[in-house]
């Protein structure tokens, strides 16, 4: 997949995160959403904090689009740590695969589908169901998030970082 360096990309219809976005993704996040560059320096300088004080730590990148962070926190930490890059776009994934691909402490999961195929839906049904959806699901709240992550086993949460809509989070779950 060829790399453009610039995002020229106009929708034709619901946006979705294909192989044309994935090819100028970067450059888009970059001019899209305000402070993205000084978010990016607190995930780095966090997660290198915390994955060096704790050995054999897993950084789990959700929505890991295709892994310039895993790249960066991977150059900083190298087999100090694991990682695990989460997307649920198979474009994004795809790319973030080929960038890893042979380096043993990186691994990437497709979220949601996966997981659903893998406890028994056909292909037929997950489709089905996520056309049901569309429209139906609204952006969820600070607040929302952060019950969700409590859900999931993390005790430790912290908004970091917040401008407008978009937000940043530290969450540790403990062994």
């Amino acid at each position: 997949m060829e790399i453009q360096l610039t995002d020229n990309t106009t929708p034709e219809g619901q946006w979705t995160f294909d192989e044309g976005v994935t090819t100028v993704f970067d450059n888009m996040f970059a001019r899209s959403i305000p402070q993205y560059s000084t978010m990016r320096e607190l995930v780095f300088t966090i997660a290198v904090s915390c994955a060096t004080s704790v050995p054999k730590s897993t950084v789990v990148d959700l929505g890991c689009s295709r892994g310039e962070s895993i790249a960066a926190l991977r150059a900083a930490l190298g087999s100090d740590a694991c990682f695990m890059g989460i997307d649920s776009s198979e474009p994004m994934l795809a790319a973030a695969r080929a960038r890893f691909r042979g380096c043993d402490n990186v691994t990437m999961v497709e979220t949601y589908e996966a997981m659903k195929a893998a406890n028994g839906y056909t292909s037929e049904q997950i489709d089905r169901k996520r056309a049901s959806l569309e429209g139906v699901l609204v952006p969820l709240t600070a607040a929302w998030n952060e019950d969700l992550l409590r859900q999931a086993g993390f005790r430790s949460i912290d908004c970091f970082w917040r401008w407008m809509n978009f937000a940043g989070w530290i969450v540790i779950r403990p062994d």
